[in-house]
């Protein structure tokens, strides 16, 4: 069986999750603007939406009309332990010393 390629929406979902992560956001700091956000991952308006509507369903972000979008406090150390990195990690520097 083939795996079905992810939506537009499903990968801005995950880079927002990425972004999240490596800007080390803490519960209640304000994220980016919705126009921010459309400019600094190059896609549309609406695959924008449809993502911070599922990250907020999710519970991982709120989004308060005329305000912003915020870092929710109740999930945001189950993202964090949950979140997959694509980076590599690099070899440890530990050298083996024989006694």
């Amino acid at each position: 069986m083939r795996k079905r390629k992810p939506t537009l929406s499903e990968i801005v979902i995950e880079r927002i999750k990425t972004h999240i992560a490596e800007h080390q956001y803490q519960s209640g700091d304000q994220l980016p603007s919705e126009k921010e956000m459309i400019q600094m991952l190059g896609v549309s308006r609406t695959a924008v939406r449809e993502a911070l509507k599922s990250l907020q369903s999710q519970g991982i972000i709120e989004i308060r009309p005329g305000v912003g979008l915020f870092v929710t406090e109740v999930h945001l150390q189950n993202y964090l332990k949950n979140i997959k990195i694509s980076h590599r990690f690099l070899p440890s520097t530990k050298q083996n010393s024989k006694s």
